[in-house]
């Protein structure tokens, strides 16, 4: 497996150096042949009608916002009883924000075709920059809805505000980064970008993605370590004292095995094979199936 891990790099390095043209693996085959003219004018012409197509769907939304927000705040000012009572108000509230993501969509589709409607590839640009924003979007309505971290008496989860805040934020800050990561590189493998840029680019997220867990773990270091000691006699003896002992340094233990993982993540990049990633991930996975 060694021999052949190594063969496949190699090769597929010399693939990447050689200035291949990166190929857009998310589209359908219909549209697999579409490409912009490339050049840096065309690229930022691109992303300016992008953020153009943002901005009048925002706006519009942000209208809506204000019609709507005297609804919404008489919909969260009272804590109801039942909880029933509650499920209604977080549908009537999902629906609210459900049209605001409609009007943001139509908004778009309306500035889209009156201004930036240049042909095939123009038509992509717009679905792929629909699909990740509704994509972002519906997650947040999801979590808009399970956790109400602007509506503290409609949550039905018992969860305290300052918990319900930080998982909302935390989860909808890596959602909207991994959202904005797949549509930069989308764009840019429509231009006809180089495979090399790709693949510095999809690095990158992973390597942000693995800097928030390394914080969140060394920031939640004293909680797992508890965890861990659950149970443990003070007097600990064999396996007890090993877990008395891993709790003080396990986050020393699990930086390294991130930054592995993160590495055959990379590795996954270069080869594009299955079949050779695969064992490697299963012998990582076996050491923290073991403690």
């Amino acid at each position: 497996i060694a021999e052949r891990n190594i063969n496949a790099f190699h090769k597929r390095l010399k693939e990447i150096r050689s200035g291949a043209v990166a190929v857009p693996n998310f589209l359908p085959k219909a549209y697999a042949d579409l490409r912009g003219q490339g050049g840096t004018s065309n690229i930022l012409f691109m992303f300016a009608g992008v953020f153009a197509l943002l901005a009048s769907g925002l706006g519009a939304e942000w209208l809506f916002g204000r019609y709507a927000a005297d609804m919404r705040t008489r919909l969260v000012a009272a804590t109801p009883a039942h909880w029933t009572v509650k499920l209604k108000r977080l549908l009537l509230c999902a629906l609210i924000d459900f049209i605001s993501i409609c009007v943001f969509s139509l908004a778009t589709l309306v500035v889209f075709f009156l201004f930036f409607n240049l042909g095939a590839g123009a038509r992509l640009v717009l679905m792929i920059f629909l699909v990740v924003v509704l994509m972002v979007r519906g997650i947040g309505l999801l979590l808009s809805f399970f956790l109400a971290p602007r509506a503290s008496g409609l949550r039905l989860p018992l969860l305290e505000d300052k918990t319900a805040i930080h998982l909302y934020r935390c989860i909808m800050g890596l959602v909207l980064f991994l959202g904005i990561s797949f549509l930069i590189r989308g764009l840019l493998e429509l231009q006809g970008i180089s495979e090399e840029t790709v693949l510095f680019l999809r690095a990158f997220n992973a390597a942000v993605i693995l800097c928030v867990i390394v914080y969140l773990m060394f920031n939640n270091r004293e909680a797992v370590a508890c965890m861990i000691r659950r149970g443990t006699p003070d007097a600990a003896t064999g396996i007890n004292l090993l877990r008395a002992q891993l709790a003080s340094f396990w986050h020393l233990l699990a930086l390294p095995y991130l930054i592995l993982v993160w590495g055959l993540w990379v590795f996954y990049l270069m080869v594009r094979r299955d079949d050779l990633v695969i064992p490697v991930l299963a012998l990582l996975s076996s050491l923290p199936l073991f403690l």
